[in-house]
C-alpha cells in the first residue's frame, strides 16, 4: 500500500479544511484570537494525522507570526505546541521531514533570542525531539540552530543543563 493511499483520507479531510483555517488567521487581530486560531489548528492537525501537509509555507509564515515578541508567552506555548504536531506528522512518513526543515526554522530559530524563561525549555524539547533525531540531515540548518541556542548563553541553570546536552547531541549525532 503506497504510503499516500496510507493517509488518503486524513489528507483529503485536511486539504478540505485549510483554505478556512488560514483565511480564519487573517481575521485576528488581538492575542485571544491568536490564541484561538493556533487551537483550531492544533485540532484539525490531531485529528487528521497526516505527513502531506498543503501550503506548507503558508502555515509556518503564519505560526511564526504568532511567535512575535509583543504578544504574550501563552500564545507562544500555543504556537510551539502547532510545531509540534506538525512536527510529528510531518515524521509520520517514511521520507525525512528534514526537507521542510528550513521553512519551519525560520520562524523557530530567531524566535529562541526572546523567548520568555517559561517557553524556552519547550523549544529546546522540540529541537531534542524533532531536530536532533534528523541527524546528518540537520546538517544545512545546523548554523541557524547553534545560533539559536547561543544567543541565549546566560539563562537559568535549568536550560542551561538542556542547552549543553543539546550540544553534546548534535555533536554525537552528526
Amino acid at each position: 500500500e503506497s504510503e499516500a493511499k496510507k493517509f488518503e483520507k486524513e489528507t483529503a479531510s485536511l486539504k478540505k479544511k485549510f483554505p478556512a483555517l488560514l483565511l480564519n488567521f487573517e481575521k485576528c487581530k488581538e492575542w485571544p484570537e491568536f490564541s484561538n486560531w493556533l487551537a483550531n489548528v492544533y485540532g484539525v492537525f490531531k485529528d487528521n494525522q497526516t505527513p502531506f501537509i498543503p501550503e506548507k509555507n503558508i502555515l509556518a509564515k503564519r505560526i511564526a507570526q504568532c511567535l512575535h515578541p509583543q504578544l504574550p508567552h501563552g500564545v507562544h506555548l500555543n504556537a510551539l505546541g502547532v510545531y509540534e504536531i506538525v512536527f510529528s506528522n510531518l515524521g509520520k512518513s517514511s521520507k525525512s521531514w528534514a526537507e521542510d526543515l528550513a521553512i519551519f526554522s525560520i520562524g523557530l530559530f530567531p524566535f529562541f533570542h526572546y523567548a520568555s524563561f517559561q517557553v524556552k525549555p519547550k523549544i529546546i524539547e522540540i529541537y531534542r525531539n524533532h531536530y536532533l533525531p534528523l541527524g546528518e540531515q540537520l546538517t544545512p540548518c545546523l548554523p541557524g540552530l547553534i545560533v539559536s541556542i547561543l544567543q541565549v548563553w546566560k539563562n537559568q541553570i535549568k536550560t542551561s543543563e538542556k542547552r549543553t546536552c543539546i550540544f553534546w547531541r548534535i555533536s554525537h549525532h552528526l
